[in-house]
């Protein structure tokens, strides 16, 4: 009689390995790519140290990409500004599917999460890892990363090897996450309606756009260095 334990580590090694290739594969697809972050001094970009400039958000690229993420940013800083009543939405990763620029052959995903307040002592600090990819392969990604979610986790250690802050080395303190939140462009118009609306009653409209939302949870996490967000009160 075969032991069950074998083979659930036996599939489960096949599906790892499914996703390296995957995620290779998808790597090959991006045609830019940038980071938008507060960064350490030190901290580098696929082996390359960054160019640190003060204590500021900067594109650290290595490409430089014009999008249309500003709603979705607008949402993140009002999470920010919110975390103590928002804590859920500070602990999760956000995936974000946007139409480009000038090019409508291809599409603009991006990972938003938070840093933790070691990265900026006033608070949990915002984050964008953006990608260009044309635009059946960024199709393809969100059908793969939504039937796989751990994807989504080799695909960004792929794409941009040691960014993580480690005990050796500075980088990125990605919250510890157990999921991401799949925001595709249909959601974007209920964002921008949010933005519009009083600001007295955003905090509650932001819950409940989240709440209609589906969470993909990550089999092999949490993801993450930097420390889970605890509210003040």
């Amino acid at each position: 009689m075969e032991n069950n334990n074998e083979i659930d580590i036996n599939n489960s090694k096949i599906v790892e390995k499914d996703s390296q290739n995957l995620a290779e594969k998808f790597a090959q697809s991006v045609v830019r790519k940038n980071v938008f972050a507060k960064l350490p001094r030190g901290a580098k970009i696929n082996g390359v140290e960054i160019d640190w400039r003060t204590s500021g958000y900067w594109n650290y690229g290595p490409n430089k990409i014009e999008s249309f993420n500003g709603t979705f940013n607008w949402l993140q800083g009002n999470i920010q500004d919110s975390q103590d009543e928002l804590p859920e939405l500070v602990n999760s990763h956000m995936l974000c599917i946007n139409r480009t620029v000038n090019n409508e052959k291809n599409k603009i995903i991006s990972i938003n999460f938070f840093q933790d307040d070691k990265v900026d002592r006033r608070a949990y600090s915002t984050t964008q890892i953006q990608y260009e990819f044309p635009k059946e392969e960024a199709i393809r990604f969100i059908e793969e990363v939504s039937k796989n979610p751990d994807l989504l986790e080799e695909f960004y250690q792929t794409t941009f090897v040691e960014l993580d802050s480690t005990n050796e080395h500075p980088g990125i303190r990605r919250v510890k996450a157990d999921g991401f939140y799949l925001i595709t462009e249909s959601y974007i118009q209920e964002i921008v309606k949010m933005e519009y609306s009083l600001s007295s009653s955003r905090k509650n409209k932001i819950k409940e756009f989240f709440n209609n939302l589906k969470k993909y949870h990550y089999k092999n996490g949490p993801y993450g260095s930097g420390n889970p967000f605890k509210p003040r009160f």
